[in-house]
């Protein structure tokens, strides 16, 4: 995981913005079940940071028409 934080670190441009994002099992179990309905919704899940082993890769994009922010699940990592 550390190399892909020291990846996604240096792919940035003016539009877009990688990051990962650690979620819980049962958080990434309702991700795949279509439960979510906005991303804030997922960001704002409960999440415990000792018990953690997946983080989401996620991509923001710059919306240039509008004033917010697209978002794209790119993978999910599970650390075993």
């Amino acid at each position: 995981m550390a190399a892909t934080r020291k990846a996604i670190n240096s792919w940035h441009d003016d539009l877009n913005t990688w990051d990962l994002l650690p979620v819980s099992s049962i958080t990434a179990t309702k991700l795949l079940r279509g439960e979510f309905k906005t991303f804030d919704e997922l960001q704002n899940a409960p999440f415990n940071p000792n018990s953690s082993t997946i983080e989401i890769l996620y991509r923001k994009i710059k919306n240039t028409n509008r004033e917010q922010f697209i978002y794209i699940i790119e993978t999910i990592f599970i650390n075993e």
